[in-house]
């Protein structure tokens, strides 16, 4: 069955499984900005990067040039997300960090939307307030790097808890 043209895109076809799940559970992606004269918020991704718009009625994916008149100047400032290619390719897919602090390296992993660190030779949760890989890749954290696991300490674990 065809879709008219101006129909919105099918629920499964929009960001990913996890900010689906955020506003599916009355959780929400982070929030980036609001429109009081359009009575609108905007919220992005952690995950996929995707761009959310919420209205009065009901929230969808949108592209950043069909949002740029209502909120001018808001996708240039609210900070670099890392392309598609650099994102997970799937749900299921690991993520490694590296975060450099006072000449420490410190190494996080990134998978279905979760942040975990690696403490000795253990992945473990990572639930800090505006911290962590899901955070730095809305902010562009610095001293905050996408890695491989090639980079990783020699005796750490190669997988994350929930994989």
């Amino acid at each position: 069955m065809s879709r008219a043209p101006n129909a919105p895109a099918s629920w499964e076809s929009q960001g990913c499984a996890v900010c689906r799940r955020q506003w599916e559970t009355a959780e929400r992606p982070i929030f980036v900005a609001e429109n009081l004269v359009d009575r609108s918020k905007l919220y992005r991704c952690a995950v996929c990067g995707a761009l959310w718009l919420m209205t009065e009625r009901a929230a969808s994916a949108v592209q950043p040039e069909a949002i740029r008149s209502t909120y001018p100047g808001v996708i240039e400032s609210a900070g670099r997300h890392p392309s598609r290619s650099e994102a997970p390719a799937s749900d299921g897919e690991v993520q490694y960090w590296r975060h450099s602090v006072a000449s420490t390296d410190h190494y996080f992993g990134l998978v279905n939307g979760r942040d975990f660190i690696l403490r000795g030779d253990r992945w473990v949760p990572y639930d800090v307030y505006k911290s962590g890989p899901s955070w730095w890749r809305l902010t562009g954290e610095p001293g905050a790097d996408i890695i491989t696991q090639d980079v990783l300490p020699p005796d750490a674990p190669r997988w994350v808890p929930g994989r």
